[in-house]
């Protein structure tokens, strides 16, 4: 009988618990958020202290590998730099020792000489 009363008293109370929009803009009434994945529950894994350093050792070796590695590969760009220089010196020796010279015993020439001329004009 109580609820009946209750019910009959409180016509109102289920229009209040309809959602009522604005005209011009969005729901007044806040919704509940949604409980997205509240089924999937996932735990952190720890790690343990052994597996910490153990991890810390492997990054330490491969580090090491990395720096050699690192090491040797700019030992033979070395090399090679220095086979490069080595080369372009021969190259330039050889091609002065190809080159037809004739020496200007004259002095009076010099200070005739265009700068053009003197540029190409090397000392022996």
């Amino acid at each position: 009988m109580v609820d009946e009363k209750m019910d009959q008293s409180a016509p109102g109370a289920q229009e209040k618990k309809k959602k009522k929009k604005n005209k011009r803009g969005p729901n007044l009434i806040p919704r509940e958020p949604r409980k997205r994945f509240s089924s999937i529950k996932t735990s952190i894994k720890k790690t343990t202290l052994e597996e910490k350093m153990r991890l810390k050792e492997q990054r330490k070796a491969n580090k090491m590998i990395d720096d050699k590695m690192k090491a040797k590969k700019q030992q033979i760009n070395e090399a090679k730099k220095i086979r490069r220089e080595e080369a372009e010196k021969r190259k330039e020796e050889n091609k002065r020792k190809g080159e037809v010279v004739q020496p200007i015993k004259n002095s009076a020439k010099l200070k005739r000489m265009s700068k053009k001329q003197l540029k190409k004009v090397r000392k022996a």
